[in-house]
């Protein structure tokens, strides 16, 4: 076998190994690197009663209970939370994400991109290969949007870690949240209007339309 052949074989052999040495470095790395879960279904909030006897119609919403998973060996930190509207099926273009950069940077609806604690503020550190619940409120979904574009358009939450990268949760049509707020509002209504005969049949108060309209339910 000639000389040049056999430089031929050792340098392709050589480059091999790099590229296997290379390969390796870039699994252990993606392996070790921040690798985050983000789940969330809309439901009753934890407080129904404190939302019913504080007295604000408007606060009675539904909450985003929210699942965070690290599949990674890395522990991660949560800087912040936010929900986010997207334009109908373009969440993860160059175009949605200009759209919902200028969104979130919009003085009328920026602020409204943030969202409000009501369990799990404390529990933004994740150990590696853990989990941590939160519980979530929101104000973007106030902003209603007529039927057609309400029916095309969704929303998510995205998690941004101190490290800058982000996480978005599942998605939900923009329709199906406020129908779920409405749901919420409905249930503490009917608990206001529950206790309040309640209380008038106690004080011999109830009235002949309070017992008509339960006789017609």
């Amino acid at each position: 076998m000639s000389l040049p052949v056999i430089a031929i074989i050792i340098s392709s052999a050589s480059a091999a190994f790099t590229l296997s040495n290379w390969l390796t470095s870039v699994a252990t790395y993606r392996r070790g690197g921040p690798r985050l879960k983000v789940k969330a279904k809309i439901g009753p909030p934890p407080n129904v009663y404190d939302l019913y006897h504080s007295g604000k119609p408007d606060d009675w919403r539904a909450a985003w209970h929210v699942h965070v998973a690290n599949r990674s060996s890395a522990r991660v930190e949560v800087e912040k939370v936010e929900a986010l509207p997207w334009a109908p099926h373009l969440p993860f273009t160059p175009f949605g994400r200009v759209l919902t950069r200028l969104i979130v940077e919009n003085p009328a609806l920026g602020p409204m991109t943030k969202v409000t604690w009501l369990d799990g503020e404390d529990r933004k550190k994740i150990e590696p290969f853990d989990g941590v619940r939160w519980i979530l409120s929101e104000e973007i979904s106030r902003v209603r949007m007529d039927t057609f574009v309400g029916r095309f358009s969704i929303m998510s939450l995205r998690v941004t870690l101190n490290n800058g990268q982000e996480v978005f949760s599942t998605t939900f049509r923009t329709n199906y949240v406020a129908s779920k707020h409405d749901e919420v509002h409905s249930h503490i209504s009917r608990l206001a209007e529950e206790e309040r005969k309640t209380e008038l049949e106690r004080t011999g108060q109830l009235t002949f339309e309070d017992i008509f309209s339960e006789a017609g339910e």
